[in-house]
């Protein structure tokens, strides 16, 4: 059975959307987008070009793994994604994780659950979402794996990381994250999400808590990472 938009059978809605409405790609702003896809050709081949995690590690977070660099085109996309979650963005989502190795790859890893790196309340107040959160459902809904977004709290609402230094980025992170239920963590292998990892900061401090708490493991994934991560 073929989907349809009211009576309207989907092939012809898409014929009549791409003929009557010029949409330009969000990402480059140049080409035009061909309902139902998300972004052009063009940029959509820079995003599924590679199928290849890059991978680092930190002291409390055994291995990282991140989609693609902080740069070019991704940095448009993280900043619909994580400011905006436009729906363009959260389509892109879903395919970078369906595309990719991932699932294998938290198999081989033995991972138990997905927690997503979390927001102060009062910033999640004002945004209305937390972007690793939906990153995180989208993670589990392709992998099969729970996801705990209330365990791990952030109970210090600290200034904005961009603009500050490794060193006073662990400043501002000191103590700023804390395991409600230890108990439902304990002897796991937890993997961490979040949208973009720039000196690791955040995720060795959510690790250390993790691993504090009584965790077995912590490692992560990411949509990107910057250039010097």
């Amino acid at each position: 059975m073929s989907l349809s938009y009211g009576n309207m059978p989907a092939q012809i809605f898409a014929i009549l959307i791409n003929i009557f409405i010029d949409t330009k790609c969000p990402l480059c702003l140049s080409s035009q987008v061909k309902y139902p896809a998300s972004i052009c050709p063009v940029c959509e081949e820079q995003f599924f070009r590679n199928n290849i995690l890059l991978t680092t590690s930190t002291k409390y977070v055994k291995k990282i793994f991140s989609f693609f660099r902080y740069e070019g085109i991704f940095r448009k996309y993280i900043h619909a994604f994580k400011y905006y979650q436009t729906p363009y963005s959260i389509t892109l989502s879903e395919e970078i994780i369906r595309d990719s190795s991932l699932k294998d790859l938290l198999k081989n890893i033995s991972t138990n659950i997905i927690i997503p790196v979390p927001l102060h309340r009062i910033k999640y107040r004002y945004r209305g979402f937390n972007q690793s959160e939906t990153f995180a459902n989208l993670l589990g809904k392709k992998t099969g794996l729970p996801v705990s977004s209330h365990n791990l709290i952030k109970i210090k609402n600290t200034v904005s990381q961009t603009s500050l230094k490794k060193k006073e980025r662990m400043t501002n992170l000191k103590n700023a994250f804390s395991v409600l239920h230890p108990f439902a963590l304990k002897d796991r292998n937890v993997v961490l999400v979040d949208d973009i990892i720039t000196t690791g900061t955040t995720l060795e401090m959510c690790g250390y808590e993790l691993l504090k708490a009584g965790v077995k493991s912590v490692s992560a994934v990411t949509l990107a990472r910057t250039l010097h991560c």
